[in-house]
């Protein structure tokens, strides 16, 4: 999390999927006055606990029904001080965020989490360079960049495909913006709060704005599929016959906690509790308790409901402890609070304890701000689901989908798993009339009410996988080679793809190499160049290794392609072997 306002999931630096958000300092009272406005939906005010529910489980989604995950190469110029360079592609991405957010046919949130500058490849005299490259060269070259991979959510365009380009507009300097066109570009005209947050304004389409802009370019490159019916993992929720939950609410207004509108959330959420069959009891080792038995009497549900008094918001360090003990007690955490534009450091300083557990965030940001901290910290995706938005919700939604998320989790608790996460997001679209909320983290869950969904399958290897060529091949004069190997893991996504190769030819010069994969080709040697990487030249022999980015965050799964081609006559080689080495993300 970088720069003016990033607690991004860039870490959610662009998923986290690495997770090591650009560092954004927040202000404890910053949320309000970013507005987290919302369409009005139909059905807030009624009691999710007294629905019927939805039962069966013939849906699908990914999981959401109305949005689709894909990955995307996003590239565009960049300007800053010499000191700011490598952070200024996260920053930038965030006004492409906002811009296309605002875009009523299309919503796009570009999940900050891979841009670190680690993953930013810089164009220099017509060569992509990495960072330990563009390190070395003065400051004033590094003017165009890109970055290979990035998660984003498509949401009303279920049709988008590989290829499909969206160009959200962007300023040239993304540190500059208030400084070179005033409070222009922005409906907010606080010149505080914009000095340190003019992204989550940005409006370039107004009039007055003259600030000199580009358009970025999001190309897809890879849609991922849509899950199949995923559920809840009940499983290990029954292993001790109860369902333990813990509801935060954070502030919401700027005035004394003790008259804040969040009573007025606990008022009512209590109020459904108890018409839907929970007993107050006076045992509450925080705030106040709620539990229920199960029609048979073999389950108990207990809900523990926390004010802004005892975690105001997720920068909340004087409560700290408080936020630490609902982690670790609960299997459930449902928080309804302000994101603080991911500045708070709850989700990532906050130990998480091993058994499974489910997260719903529902603030101002959410999807991949906090997702991501959470799966991180959960230590993958094994032992955690996590529900959250892709665009703003306001305070009053977000009390009604997280009622109707815990009244569909109870109801699956108690009725044999029979509850999907599909069922439960039908649930929450039929109040919201909208699509905004999603589940990360259950593609791979194991339970269904018929039985393991996993079998003795083997879990998703997070060691390093090699996929190695056999023998030695002829490089032709003025000929083109090309080379597959087959990747078999199915469950697994590239974090660090190293190429290697030991190629022998008479004149090196004449070469050009690629490695294509799942329709993505990328250039690792052009005719004429030299080496990158850790690649060596020893008179006819090319050898060694070199690390590409391209393809971080798709999947093993399927043939890597490695091509060499010689463009000139005259000499001729041999491709003696190579290797492709996956190390998961």
């Amino acid at each position: 999390m970088t720069g003016t306002g990033f607690a991004m999931g860039w870490g959610i630096a662009m998923n986290a999927s690495q997770v090591t958000p650009l560092a954004l300092v927040a202000l404890a009272t910053l949320s309000s006055a970013l507005g987290c406005t919302a369409p009005a939906p139909t059905d807030l005010d009624s009691n999710p606990f007294l629905a019927g529910g939805q039962e069966g489980k013939e849906d699908s989604g990914y999981i959401n029904a109305g949005a689709v995950e894909v990955h995307l190469d996003l590239e565009a110029d960049v300007t800053a001080a010499d000191h700011r360079i490598f952070a200024a592609p996260a920053e930038l991405t965030l006004y492409a965020m906002m811009n296309l957010l605002r875009q009523a046919e299309l919503h796009v949130e570009i999940l900050p989490e891979d841009t670190t500058p680690d993953l930013v490849e810089w164009r220099v005299d017509g060569e992509w360079l990495n960072r330990a490259q563009a390190e070395a060269l003065d400051p004033s070259q590094l003017r165009h960049f890109r970055i290979s991979g990035v998660e984003a959510i498509v949401y009303r365009n279920l049709d988008v495909a590989v290829g499909d380009v969206y160009r959200p507009v962007v300023p040239m300097n993304p540190y500059t913006v208030l400084a070179d066109g005033g409070t222009d570009c922005s409906r907010d005209k606080d010149r505080g709060f914009l000095s340190g947050y003019y992204w989550w304004e940005w409006r370039p389409e107004l009039p007055d704005c003259d600030l000199p802009t580009q358009e970025m370019t999001l190309t897809v490159t890879e849609v991922l599929p849509q899950n199949p019916p995923s559920y809840p993992e009940y499983d290990q929720l029954w292993a001790d016959d109860q369902l333990d939950v813990v509801v935060v609410f954070g502030r919401v207004d700027h005035g004394p906690i003790e008259t804040d509108s969040a009573w007025r959330s606990i008022t009512k959420m209590v109020r459904w509790l108890e018409e839907g069959g929970f007993t107050e009891t006076d045992d509450a080792p925080l705030g106040r308790r709620f539990t229920k038995a199960s029609p048979d009497g073999a389950l108990t549900s207990v809900v523990d409901v926390y004010g802004p008094d005892l975690y105001e918001h997720v920068a909340d360090d004087r409560n700290f402890h408080n936020w630490q003990r609902a982690v670790s007690e609960h299997e459930v955490i449902l928080y309804n609070g302000h994101s603080e534009l991911g500045g708070g450091s709850a989700f990532t300083r906050v130990d998480y304890p091993d058994f499974y557990q489910v997260f719903h965030l529902s603030n101002c940001l959410g999807y991949e701000y906090y997702r991501d901290p959470i799966i991180e910290g959960k230590g993958g995706f094994a032992a955690v689901d996590v529900v959250s938005n892709i665009q703003p919700t306001n305070a009053q939604m977000g009390l009604t989908v997280t009622n109707t998320i815990l009244a569909e989790l109870v109801r699956g608790f108690e009725n044999g798993g029979t509850v999907s996460w599909q069922d439960i997001l039908g649930a929450v679209v039929g109040r919201i009339t909208n699509f905004r909320f999603g589940v990360s983290a259950a593609r791979g869950n194991c339970f269904s009410p018929d039985g393991d969904l996993c079998g003795d399958a083997p879990a998703p290897s997070t060691e390093e996988l090699r996929f190695e060529s056999t023998g030695p091949m002829s490089i032709e004069d003025a000929g083109e080679i090309t080379s597959t190997l087959e990747a078999r893991e199915p469950d697994t996504r590239v974090g660090r793809l190293t190429l290697e190769f030991d190629i022998r030819h008479t004149f090196m010069a004449d070469l050009e190499i690629t490695l294509e994969h799942d329709g993505i080709r990328e250039t690792i040697l052009e005719p004429g160049n030299p080496p990158s990487g850790n690649l060596v030249t020893d008179g006819d022999r090319l050898h060694g290794s070199i690390d590409v980015s391209r393809f971080y965050g798709m999947a093993a799964l399927g043939d890597w392609t490695l091509r060499v081609a010689d463009h000139f006559a005259g000499d001729e080689g041999t491709l003696e072997r190579w290797a492709v080495v996956v190390t998961p993300r």
